[in-house]
């Protein structure tokens, strides 16, 4: 049985600036990079300066490299910021749960997701989009703070020109050039209030064959989550990536329980039902 705590060398062979704090690195791993769900994550590591656990970005049907998009906010990921192709990190991995591909076959997907958080989602968007006919329609929601905030570009607009899908995108905070929606993705439209995006109003709860895979920062997280109740979707269609402090992977450090759930273990991934049963604080 492999050692689920024991890192592999891999080597970053691109990176790609998504915004000024978001990088995209593609890492290969010396012994072959590892089989994974859509949802999963792994943990990216220096020696001698610590490590951190990231969404695996890219769908497992081409995972001939791992994509991981890390934003810098601390130490580990300032350092990995400075690093350039050829450099040598550490990876252990796939953790988590990941989402339920099989499940969602046959069904219309609307992905929902807000700033870096895109990352979180996108390799169970990649892989529907790989396996374009065992799908439905699908529907990518995507809101970031300013334009200049917004991640993967370039792939959004490859992606709009799939056959049944369709990409929507909001900012908080539009400038000049901002032609799209304005306002918060997520939240409950009400005319009567600035700043709320219109793109969660244009869901429609009566369409049974349609499921939500969200992912973004917890505020963003709850509040589409609050607007999806106040439109009547089903929370057992619901589904979304969540953040945590995750060191181990395994459920073993403790950092990231919430209640009697492990995010690292039984997540990342949890149902709309299961989130309204976590304690509130969360």
């Amino acid at each position: 049985m492999t050692n689920p705590y024991l890192p592999e060398m891999a080597t970053i062979e691109k990176i790609e600036q998504e915004t000024p704090t978001i990088k995209t690195f593609y890492i290969k791993r010396d012994g072959g990079n590892f089989d994974y769900n859509p949802g999963q994550f792994c943990i990216i590591g220096l020696p001698g300066v610590g490590d951190c656990s990231i969404s695996i970005g890219n769908t497992p049907t081409k995972r001939e490299h791992l994509e991981l998009t890390i934003m810098k906010v601390g130490a580990v990921t300032e350092k990995l910021h400075g690093m350039k192709v050829g450099d040598r990190v550490t990876l252990r991995g796939p953790y988590g749960n990941g989402f339920p591909k099989d499940a969602l076959k046959g069904m219309n997907i609307s992905y929902m997701a807000g700033g870096v958080g895109f990352s979180a989602i996108s390799n169970m968007l990649t892989y529907s989009l790989d396996k374009r006919s065992e799908y439905g329609k699908i529907e990518i929601l995507y809101g970031a703070k300013t334009p200049a905030d917004q991640v993967f570009k370039n792939k959004i607009f490859e992606w709009a020109k799939v056959k049944d899908v369709e990409v929507k995108r909001s900012c908080d905070k539009g400038d000049s050039t901002w032609k799209e929606d304005v306002g918060v993705v997520g939240q409950y439209y009400d005319p009567n209030f600035k700043n709320r995006s219109k793109l969660l109003f244009e869901i429609d709860p009566a369409f049974k064959n349609t499921a939500i895979v969200i992912s973004g920062p917890p505020v963003m997280i709850k509040f589409t989550l609050i607007g999806l109740d106040k439109i009547g979707f089903p929370k057992d269609k619901v589904f979304a990536s969540l953040e945590a402090r995750m060191n181990c992977g395994c459920g073993k450090c403790g950092r990231c329980n919430v209640g009697h759930n492990y995010v690292c273990q039984d997540g990342p991934v949890f149902t709309s039902a299961q989130i309204a049963a976590m304690p509130a604080a969360f």
